[in-house]
């Protein structure tokens, strides 16, 4: 992956990204640190192709042109806001067919160990960002 000269600009002026320039090449990994609101998500959708650059050139190299060895995992909580804490993180086990004392068995005891366990009647709007991102973390399985 090459950026070269990478920068971004919203319609409303903000500059999220300023001539970025950086090269990773294949096998290496890299992290993206910075405070809150520098341009580090706005970067990665850039390079994940989910936003155009204002300037500059992105560069994905991939060896099999059929291939998309890019991915991006969303900073959002995504909770569906009817269900409650402990039907959101139960979700994906209610998709496999797991059977519902099961499934909030293993739920709860995921949320507990995050922290959770007063907050299991709740509804993702009652809760905090960093509440909603645990819940939705909780959702994987």
């Amino acid at each position: 992956m090459t950026l070269r000269g990478v920068r971004k600009v919203f319609p409303n002026g903000v500059v999220a990204v300023e001539e970025m320039d950086l090269e990773v090449k294949a096998g290496e990994f890299v992290a993206i640190l910075g405070p809150s609101g520098c341009g580090k998500s706005t970067l990665l959708r850039i390079i994940a192709g989910l936003e155009k650059p204002t300037g500059g050139v992105a560069q994905i190299h991939r060896p099999d042109a059929g291939r998309f060895d890019v991915a991006y995992v969303f900073q959002d909580a995504h909770l569906l806001p009817w269900r409650t804490v402990l039907s959101n993180a139960a979700l994906p086990l209610e998709l496999q067919g797991v059977e519902r004392a099961r499934r909030r068995e293993v739920a709860t005891e995921a949320l507990v160990k995050v922290g959770l366990e007063d907050a299991l009647e709740r509804y993702p709007a009652q809760l905090s960002g960093g509440m909603r991102m645990r819940v939705s973390s909780r959702a994987r399985w």
